[in-house]
């Protein structure tokens, strides 16, 4: 009895150790879970706090039973999350391209904004310039104006001089036909009397011609020896341009018409005359 006793007692020695062995080996790993847990505990938590899941509770993650629930709610509020940052990602993808096409039509409106600016200041600049050029055209018109009405007077005051320069040479032929009729009265009566020969040095100058009534006037008359029917030559420098024959001669003035014959050129004012 005693020797069956002996081996019996090791025995339950030897299982009483390998118990409190294989107890501290389960106590370490029941730790290990415990930690595991909590972290896992505080990683969904962070995760729910992270994706804003109001129906996550940490008091559900007691148990691996009670565990699944609720992290199953968070995957699927994960995969909702998800769908919904990948639809900003598209929506914020689209927002780019438009604000990249404002960008460039707001680039493309300033250029055309300077463009214009460019225009309107250059236009202003026309628009001074022809201000200028207002200004002083209308100054100019009105110094013409005034020359204008200078001028009027003076044709005014030039008209009346003429026609009483009219008047008085229309008296002056009525006395000179008178005289030349008392002239030829008296020649009549004392017969033809000789007449002095003209100065072989006579000259003077053409002081007005009318090609269509083809006669000029002359600045020598009867006081430097002209008679009636004297041909004169007209010279221009060196060239002879015709030949007049004198119809008409007053003291210091003449009227002679133009030979067609002789003419090489228009006569013209200031050519010289030579007898």
């Amino acid at each position: 009895m005693g020797k069956l006793l002996k081996p019996l007692v090791v025995v339950l020695l030897l299982l009483s150790i390998g118990a409190l062995v294989l107890g501290g080996m389960l106590y370490g790993k029941r730790e290990v879970l415990k930690k595991r847990t909590q972290l896992l505990q505080d990683s969904a938590d962070t995760l729910a706090r992270n994706l804003r899941f109001e129906g996550f509770r940490r008091d559900q993650l007691q148990d691996l039973e009670t565990l699944r629930q609720p992290l199953a709610l968070l995957e699927v509020h994960a995969d909702n999350q998800y769908l919904e940052l990948q639809e900003t990602k598209a929506d914020l993808a689209r927002t780019r391209e438009e604000l990249a096409q404002v960008k460039e039509e707001l680039a493309q409106t300033r250029a055309e904004l300077t463009r214009a600016q460019e225009r309107i200041a250059a236009l202003e600049a026309e628009i001074q310039r022809k201000d200028v050029e207002l200004a002083q055209a209308r100054a100019q018109i009105e110094t013409l104006e005034r020359e204008q009405r200078v001028l009027q007077v003076e044709v005014e005051e030039l008209t009346a001089r003429l026609a009483a320069a009219e008047e008085a040479a229309r008296e002056d032929q009525d006395t000179i036909a008178a005289l030349e009729n008392t002239i030829a009265q008296m020649a009549d009566a004392l017969g033809e009397l000789p007449q002095p020969p003209m100065p072989q040095d006579l000259k003077g100058q053409v002081l007005f011609v009318n090609p269509q009534w083809n006669f000029a006037i002359l600045d020598i008359g009867s006081e430097d020896g002209l008679r009636v029917s004297a041909e004169l030559l007209v010279h221009r420098g060196d060239q002879l341009v015709g030949k007049l024959r004198v119809t008409d001669v007053r003291k210091h003035m003449a009227i002679a018409d133009l030979l067609l014959d002789w003419q090489q050129e228009p006569l013209q004012e200031g050519d010289h005359v030579f007898f």
